[in-house]
């Protein structure tokens, strides 16, 4: 079901990845951005522990981001490491996307 819903990942930057790569150069977030980072990070994890929260306000990249989280436990313990605060690091955003970077070869 979650494959189903896969968006296209030739889209332009989506504005998770745009704050990984603000909050990677150690530059702040705005609130808006900053709320909706959180929002993806905590949706996503929720859908990897259990696919049945989805529903009609689960955003897109939420889902996107289980996806890659249920293949690759480098990016899921990357994640997991800040969601649970109330800001993520500048460390922790790096840690993200090198390991997306990593894991993008193998989609």
């Amino acid at each position: 079901m979650l494959a189903a819903t896969s968006m296209d990942r030739n889209q332009s930057a989506a504005p998770f990845h745009v704050a990984l790569q603000i909050l990677s150069g150690e530059r702040n977030l705005p609130e808006k951005l900053s709320a909706y980072m959180k929002t993806v990070l905590l949706q996503a994890i929720g859908i990897v522990r259990d696919p049945s929260t989805i529903n009609a306000t689960t955003l897109p990249e939420a889902i996107q981001l289980a996806l890659d989280l249920q293949e690759s436990t480098e990016l899921l313990n990357a994640v997991e490491l800040d969601a649970k605060g109330d800001n993520l690091s500048p460390g922790t955003a790096k840690n993200i996307l090198a390991a997306e970077r990593r894991f993008a070869p193998t989609r």
